[in-house]
């Protein structure tokens, strides 16, 4: 019986030994950029006079954001447009895309409210007031404030 056991007890610690550890360490980056920020379609209010020449017409027309660059200053933490968008081009209600490295975490902050909240490409945003994004390591130990400014 002796011998049994212990021959059973000397497979069973060859067996474990050679399992080996199942844990996988990870290192996430402390790296935290804003690296492409855009608008999408925009309206813009236009006006007229009608076609009898008396009256004052109103009417809807788009704007391509695309074609207006946003500058990313890193180093203040700023993201603007140069060149202004059209007069009269409505910003309250603005889908925009806005990446950052590494696919980092990003989120916002309204300037009359403290609540960060989710960025997500499908809601649309007020850029009638300065809004701060705010990009978050991978590891969590910190974030980047980016103020926004539409002209």
């Amino acid at each position: 019986m002796k011998k049994t056991t212990i021959i059973i007890s000397l497979f069973v610690l060859l067996l474990t030994s050679c399992l080996g550890d199942d844990t996988i360490d990870y290192d996430y980056s402390s790296d935290t950029a804003i690296t492409d920020f855009s608008l999408g379609t925009l309206k813009r209010r236009m006006y007229t006079k009608a076609s009898d020449g008396l009256k004052d017409s109103t009417y809807m027309s788009n704007v391509v954001c695309s074609k207006y660059k946003f500058c990313i200053d890193h180093e203040k933490g700023l993201i603007y447009n140069e060149d202004s968008l059209p007069v009269r081009t409505d910003i309250s209600k603005v889908l925009c895309t806005v990446n950052a490295y590494n696919g980092s975490a990003i989120g916002y902050k309204k300037p009359d409210n403290d609540t960060i909240f989710n960025y997500n490409a499908a809601d649309s945003l007020d850029f009638t007031k300065s809004l701060e994004f705010r990009v978050y390591a991978a590891d969590g130990t910190s974030y980047r404030p980016y103020k926004t400014s539409v002209n």
